[in-house]
């Protein structure tokens, strides 16, 4: 591993800070998995995306979701919604 020395502001340090202590890891480890997520960010192409989606898949907090999806999807002046 190289070692290297980087400037953070105030506000960026405190961050990294409290996600570290949140997670229970290293602030050099925060840092490490925030560049690994950009760098290959652009080589997944869009699979981050569905992965996203997929782990809040039936918690959208909507009542009747199922029954008046299209509403929801495409407004309440849609052709598709029930009215």
């Amino acid at each position: 591993m190289i070692r290297t020395q980087i400037n953070l502001t105030d506000s960026q340090y405190r961050y990294l800070q409290n996600e570290a202590k949140k997670r229970s890891r290293s602030l050099s480890a925060i840092i490490r998995d925030a560049i690994d997520k950009k760098l290959t960010k652009g080589k997944e192409g869009n699979a981050w995306v569905l992965l996203a989606m997929a782990k809040k898949a039936g918690r959208s907090g909507q009542k009747n979701l199922a029954r008046d999806y299209k509403r929801f999807l495409w407004g309440d002046k849609s052709k598709f919604a029930k009215h």
